[in-house]
Parts: C-alpha cells; sequence; structure tokens
C-alpha cells in the first residue's frame, strides 16, 4: 500500500503507540494528530482514536472518520429492528430460523451485510482481500464484542483476509458454503446524484474497483444452494448472466443463482 495514498494519524498521545502498530502493519507512515498540516499531500489518513479505527479525508479534518459501527447508529437502529421479515437480504436468501446456513460473503467490505445474516442466524465467512478496510472491519468486530447484545453475533462471522477468487478456487468438500454472496461495488453512477461520504472515500482509497471478472462463475461452481448478488436496481446482470429469478426492493435488487 502506498504511503503517498494514506498515512496513519494518532487522535491524540495516548492513541500513539496503537496508531504505531497498525502503521506498521500496515507499512505506512505514523504521525500525531497536531502535526497533521504537514500531511496535506496525502488525501487519506486512517485515524486511530478513542471511537476506533476509522477513514477519513485529509481534506476534510475536521470530519468524524468513518469507522465500522456495529453498536450504534444505523447499525444499532437495524439490528434492534431485525426481523426476517423486514430484511430484504433475508428473503433472497432464504433465511429460516430453523436452518443454520453457512454463508460466504466474498466481498465484505464493512461487514454490514454479514453482520445482518449472522445476526439472523447464519454462520458468515467474509472475504476481504484490502489489508485496510481488512483492519477497520475487524477493529469494528473486536469493539462489537464488548457488547453483551451483539457478541453472539460476532461469535458468528469470521474475517478472512484473502482474494475471493483464490479462495473459493481452494475449497471443496464440507468447507463448501449453502450461499456465496455478492455485494460488488455498485458501477458508477448515470446521474449526478452525491455518492454518501463511506463510498467517496472507498473510492478514493481503492481508485477503481477490484476486477470481479469471473468471481460470479466461480460462486456459481461452489455455492451448494445459491449464489446471491446484490445490484443497484436497475443495473445490468453481473457478467451479463441472467438469474434464475429476483428479490426487488426499492433502490437495489437481489439477483439469484440456483445450483442445485
Amino acid at each position: 500500500m502506498s504511503e503517498q495514498k494514506v498515512w496513519v494519524v494518532a487522535e491524540s498521545g495516548s492513541h500513539k503507540e496503537r496508531a504505531e502498530q497498525v502503521a506498521a502493519r500496515l507499512n505506512l507512515r505514523c504521525i500525531l494528530a497536531q502535526e497533521s498540516s504537514c500531511s496535506n499531500f496525502v488525501p487519506l489518513w486512517l485515524w486511530v482514536g478513542k471511537k476506533g479505527i476509522g477513514l477519513k479525508a485529509a481534506a476534510d479534518q475536521q470530519a468524524n472518520p468513518v469507522i465500522v459501527d456495529f453498536i450504534s447508529g444505523a447499525m444499532g437502529y437495524r439490528k434492534q429492528h431485525l426481523s426476517f421479515k423486514n430484511e430484504l437480504i433475508a428473503k433472497a436468501i432464504a433465511i429460516k430460523s430453523s436452518l443454520k446456513l453457512q454463508i460466504v460473503d466474498a466481498t465484505a467490505g464493512f461487514g454490514r451485510d454479514a453482520f445482518v445474516l449472522a445476526s439472523l442466524g447464519c454462520k458468515v465467512r467474509m472475504l476481504e482481500r484490502n489489508p485496510l478496510v481488512a483492519l477497520m472491519l475487524e477493529d469494528g468486530m473486536a469493539r462489537a464484542q464488548y457488547d453483551v447484545d451483539c457478541r453472539p453475533t460476532i461469535d458468528r462471522m469470521r474475517l478472512y483476509l484473502e482474494d475471493s477468487k483464490i479462495y473459493l478456487s481452494r475449497i471443496e468438500g464440507e468447507d463448501l458454503p449453502d450461499v456465496i454472496y455478492l455485494d460488488p461495488m455498485f458501477p458508477p453512477r448515470r446521474k449526478a446524484a452525491k455518492v454518501k461520504k463511506e463510498m467517496q472515500l472507498l473510492h478514493l482509497l481503492l481508485e477503481k474497483p477490484d476486477s470481479q471478472e469471473g468471481l460470479l462463475s466461480l460462486a456459481r461452481e461452489k455455492a451448494v444452494r445459491k449464489v446471491v448478488v446484490k445490484r443497484p436496481r436497475h443495473a445490468p446482470f453481473l457478467d451479463d448472466q441472467q438469474p434464475n429469478y429476483q428479490v426487488e426492493g426499492k433502490s437495489s435488487r437481489y439477483d439469484i443463482y440456483l445450483t442445485v
């Protein structure tokens, strides 16, 4: 990872040791927030502070960092109101309380969908190849372990820092999941609608999405029951492969590819 793009910034002296550990792990430069004026030429900061490890734009120093938070905010509210009936993803995967599915989330990102699936009783293996995104997800899971309500869900989640196609290529037999879930980074918007800050930062971090070519075909070979692909509602089919059926929401849809 190029240190010309991201520096690790410690919120205060009390966070410096943790920030230095993160910087060493990612091979990035580490500075204190008080020294931040000298980092204006890097576009992104990996912020290490009291709320956790997050990402922020160096040009927007006063903004709160984007962190992975399963306890409060939008995810906390979602978990409080979670049910099989009101989660479209549960309908797409056909989750039932009596059926303990094994799921591979091959495009984990910040792990929100994986958290929902695990909250509904599934065991989820999350694959994320970007070490910085994986670190943020790992940090969010570690903080959630201290919450008594979140802990059982986190216990059903496993994170692997690995390329999805490499992982799926090598698993066989009992390691094959019931369902493989794909949520590729959305294609460029045709409308001028403002992209959420989180997505802006991810686009800046990744520059361009990792190539997903061949991932769907491989997933269809490895999933025991089905592959579920999340797409913007009006986006083309992934790899031009038509699904068996779809589950549609207001802004997105789920394309379902049966493998049995």
